[in-house]
C-alpha cells in the first residue's frame, strides 16, 4: 500500500477515521506523486525536495512543520484535535496533483514530454478531496480540507501563463497550511531525512552513475574506489540531491568501517 510510505506521518493523526481517510487519499494518489521531484525546474525548493522522491519528502516536510507550528503554546486550546487532524490531511494532499491528474501525467510521459508543475494543481487537489464526498468523513470536514488545499499557494496565486487566479487562504487552517508549505519550500531551510531513506524507492547503488562533471556517467561505486577524496569533497561542499546524497553518505560510511 502506498500509504505505508507515510506511516510515520500518519501516526501523528489522532482521530482513527481521519487517519483511515488519509490512507485512502494516499493509496489513491497518482504513482508519480511518490517518485518525482517537488520542483520540475529545481528553482523553488531545497535540495532535499529534488531528485527521486522529492515531492514525497517535501510533503513530509510540510506536515512536520505544520505539527511544529500547531504545537506552539499560542495555539493551545484554540483548536480541537479533530480540526488539527483535518489540517494534517490537507498537508498530505496539498500537492497530490502537482503534475496534474494521473491521466494527464501518463499521457505526457508516454509521449516523452517533460512534465512540469501544473499551475492549477491546488484546485485539482481540492477537487480530488471533494470527490470523496458522501464517503469516509462528513462533507463539511472534507470541505475544510479542500479549502486549505486549494489556497496553499498563498500570495503566489497568479501566473503570466495562466488566466486562473488561485484563492488565497482565509481560514486559520488554510493560513497555517500555507505557512508550513512556504517554509518547506525555502532553499535555505534544510530538513533531515536520514531516518527515512526507506520511505521511497532508491535506484540500485551498484548501477547508479555520478551526475557531476568530474566523474560524469562513471559508476558511483567506481568513483568511491578510484577517487574517494572526491566523495568527501562532495559531502562537505555540495548540497546534493537525492539519491546522490544518500549514496555518498553510505559509501563514505562503508569506507570508515
Amino acid at each position: 500500500m502506498k500509504s505505508e510510505l507515510f506511516k510515520n506521518e500518519l501516526k501523528t493523526i489522532t482521530s482513527d477515521d481521519i487517519r483511515d481517510f488519509a490512507k485512502v487519499v494516499l493509496d489513491d494518489a497518482p504513482d508519480y506523486f511518490f517518485k518525482v521531484a517537488a520542483s520540475s525546474t529545481g528553482k523553488y525548493h531545497p535540495a532535499y525536495a529534488l531528485g527521486d522522491g522529492g515531492l514525497m519528502r517535501h510533503t513530509k516536510a510540510v506536515l512536520r512543520i505544520y505539527n511544529y507550528i500547531i504545537g506552539l503554546e499560542q495555539y493551545q486550546n484554540q483548536f480541537d484535535e479533530r480540526w488539527i487532524d483535518l489540517g494534517r490531511v490537507a498537508c498530505l494532499a496539498h500537492d497530490i496533483q502537482k503534475s496534474g491528474t494521473a491521466e494527464i501525467y501518463e499521457e505526457k510521459a508516454k509521449d516523452g514530454k517533460k512534465v512540469f508543475t501544473v499551475f492549477n494543481h491546488p484546485l485539482l487537489a481540492a477537487e480530488y478531496i471533494r470527490n470523496y464526498k458522501g464517503l469516509y468523513l462528513e462533507d463539511d470536514e472534507l470541505e475544510i480540507i479542500a479549502d486549505a488545499v486549494s489556497s496553499h499557494m498563498g500570495q503566489w496565486n497568479t501566473s503570466d501563463r495562466e488566466s486562473i487566479v488561485l484563492p488565497k487562504p482565509k481560514s486559520q487552517l488554510g493560513k497555517i497550511v500555507h505557512v508550513a508549505d512556504y517554509l518547506a519550500s525555502r532553499k535555505d531551510i534544510d530538513i533531515s531525512f536520514k531516518d527515512d531513506t526507506d520511505a521511497y524507492d532508491l535506484p540500485d547503488i551498484e548501477t547508479y552513475k555520478c551526475p557531476y562533471k568530474k566523474h560524469k556517467d562513471e559508476l558511483l561505486t567506481d568513483v568511491a574506489k578510484t577517487d574517494p577524496e572526491y566523495l568527501e569533497w562532495l559531502h562537505e561542499n555540495v548540497n546534493m540531491r537525492e539519491p546522490m546524497k544518500t549514496f555518498v553518505n553510505e559509501l563514505l560510511k562503508n569506507k570508515t568501517n
